[in-house]
């Protein structure tokens, strides 16, 4: 009768162990994710080391060229010429905007709200950021863009006189003898002007541009708390299923014994394939551009290469730390079957 019980829990046992080896094998690389996607602080390291606010000029004018070239113009390359002298006053303001500083505390407000948005603590993300910092940039990016269109203007006939109200910036030609100058004095005269003040209001990225449904705002926040939560759940499963094999599996040594393989064998191929998949790294990031078809070559490249690797290799760590944590429960169980099992010999060696 004993021999029957014994199998029928170790039948009852053999399940448990399926489940407690799945989930350790799965739950591990599953709460090192969680625990970056969970951290806003680990977004915006990511995104600092990714290199991208020093070279943001570059990645943006990388990308634009891409859509000016598919449209067959050229008319981009004239203007990334002027943007990338940093002698000139479009250099300089561009420089001036896209400050790496400035742009980090930008990205870094965006990312706090929707943060905050995913906890719960907002019902959207709030969040309004300034693309112009203050007035005097936007004039100076009014007068450049003004002036560049003045100088594409075909000169007007000899016989038009310029008038007393001469807008420079509704002109449909630059009068002859006129110099471009008048762009910047007239807009420098107007910049108080009702039109010029509800274009710099708008010269904003507000989150209430963001049109989010009632049904995403829970859903989203439902699923954000479901991955924080991932950590917990899997130390959960991991003792609940322990102890329950603890209590099936027949003599309790051979329990401590059998919870601490399974624990640890998932463990230790994990491991392996940590060791495994940071050797390669490179083929890794290869593979995923031509993926998402990034390119090999360029800055955006290099950024994307950065930003994905570090985080890349942020898993492959994580997933050593819970690994190594489930290894260390696995030898002591062990350990602590060997120590009942040879308690149980003494007991039975002393009657």
């Amino acid at each position: 009768m004993r021999k029957v019980l014994n199998v029928l829990r170790w039948l009852l046992a053999v399940p448990l162990i399926i489940a407690l080896f799945t989930i350790v094998l799965s739950g591990i690389p599953a709460s090192a994710i969680s625990g970056i996607a969970g951290d806003e602080e680990a977004v915006k390291s990511y995104l600092k080391e990714s290199g991208i606010y020093e070279n943001f000029i570059a990645v943006a004018l990388q990308a634009a060229s891409r859509q000016f070239q598919s449209e067959g113009t050229t008319f981009f390359k004239e203007w990334e010429e002027r943007i990338t002298d940093n002698k000139s006053d479009l250099g300089k303001l561009v420089l001036k905007v896209a400050d790496p500083k400035s742009l980090q505390e930008k990205a870094e407000t965006v990312v706090d709200a929707f943060y905050a948005w995913f906890r719960g603590e907002t019902k959207r993300p709030t969040f309004e950021i300034s693309i112009l910092e203050n007035k005097e940039d936007f004039i100076k990016l009014l007068s450049i863009g003004f002036r560049e269109k003045a100088r594409s203007l075909p000169p007007c006939g000899p016989a038009f006189d310029v008038p007393a109200d001469f807008n420079p910036l509704e002109t449909p030609c630059w009068p002859s003898g006129s110099d471009f100058g008048a762009v910047d004095r007239f807009i420098a005269q107007n910049a108080n002007h009702q039109e010029f003040n509800q274009l710099f209001a708008k010269a904003t990225f507000s989150s209430e541009r963001i049109e989010i449904r009632s049904e995403t705002i829970v859903q989203v926040q439902k699923v954000f708390s479901i991955v924080r939560l991932v950590p917990r759940i899997f130390l959960a499963a991991l003792a609940g299923l322990s102890l329950l094999l603890l209590l099936i599996v027949p003599r309790l040594s051979r329990g401590f014994k059998t919870a601490g393989i399974v624990i640890l064998a998932p463990s230790l191929l994990l491991i392996i394939g940590r060791i495994l998949a940071g050797n390669y790294v490179d083929t890794f990031m290869r593979l995923l551009e031509e993926k998402i078809q990034i390119g090999s070559s360029g800055i955006l490249s290099d950024i994307f290469e950065n930003l994905l690797g570090t985080i890349y290799v942020d898993i492959l760590g994580k997933t050593t730390v819970y690994a190594a944590i489930c290894i260390i429960a696995g030898i002591f169980l062990i350990a602590a079957a060997r120590f009942i099992k040879r308690k149980q010999i003494l007991k039975r060696t002393a009657n």
